[in-house]
């Protein structure tokens, strides 16, 4: 049985001399691949993107973190196996699946878990189970909401959370009439569905500090703010960029 790649093999990329090499270990069975072990390292390349393309697919689901972790692992045994046969018989198997897990973990995946779960977090509006949008909690760092957006907010009260599209911002003008809705005399391009009661006309100013969403998925029809509610600025937590949940109905977000 063969036990490694060979320290005369310098042809195959993989020398003692030459510490390119570990650069491969970035991708599962690449090693094995240069080590003309096809057959181990398709093994190890076609589960780990089989595991990352479902738990991608499935992101924000409890079945999608199991996926994802089972792809992290794939990576750990690949790169495990790879620093075992290259120093075999040093290390034994304890110390490349530690070294290998940590390395891949602080270096590659930690990081981007984190890049993630800002940019990408999933979140289930309050009352609404099984609907789930993806928000980037960093995007209204710099600026602030403007109006077409999709933003992710407090409710009132501890209420929990909600999505919904900013119709107006503090000071700006409302109108209904005529069945739609101007903002400072101009319509928008989203409009509110129609209010609970058939309202012919109403008018008012947003507060200041506050802005005028039209919630998703509440159930919310104020016969004053045609199913329209009032938000306070400092509760803005993102913007929702996409709907993942339900899956046949996954799209992205303005």
């Amino acid at each position: 049985m063969w036990s490694g790649p060979s320290r005369e093999s310098a042809d195959s990329g993989l020398p003692s001399q030459d510490r390119s090499w570990g650069w491969r270990l970035l991708v599962p069975g690449w090693p094995q691949w240069a080590w003309r072990q096809p057959e181990r390292a398709a093994f190890f390349l076609g589960s780990y993107l089989t595991a990352v393309a479902v738990g991608l697919f499935s992101w924000g689901t409890p079945v999608g973190a199991v996926i994802l972790l089972a792809a992290f692992a794939m990576h750990v045994a690949a790169t495990a196996d790879a620093v075992a046969q290259w120093t075999f018989p040093g290390f034994g198997r304890f110390v490349p699946l530690a070294t290998a897990g940590a390395g891949l973990g602080v270096g590659c995946y930690g990081p981007v878990v984190a890049l993630a779960a800002v940019l990408a977090w999933p979140c289930e509006p309050s009352n609404t189970p099984g609907q789930g949008f993806l928000v980037n909690r960093w995007a209204y760092r710099d600026r602030a909401p403007e109006s077409g957006d999709w933003i992710w907010y407090d409710l009132p009260e501890g209420g929990g959370r909600g999505v919904g599209v900013l119709l107006a911002e503090g000071r700006q003008k409302v109108q209904w009439n005529g069945g739609q809705l101007k903002v400072e005399g101009i319509v928008p391009d989203w409009q509110p569905g129609p209010p609970a009661l058939n309202l012919r006309a109403v008018a008012f100013v947003v507060p200041p500090d506050q802005i005028l969403v039209d919630p998703w998925g509440q159930g919310t029809h104020d016969e004053a703010l045609l199913g329209l509610i009032l938000v306070d600025r400092r509760d803005v937590q993102g913007q929702a960029w996409a709907r993942y949940a339900p899956v046949w109905d996954r799209k992205l977000l303005r």
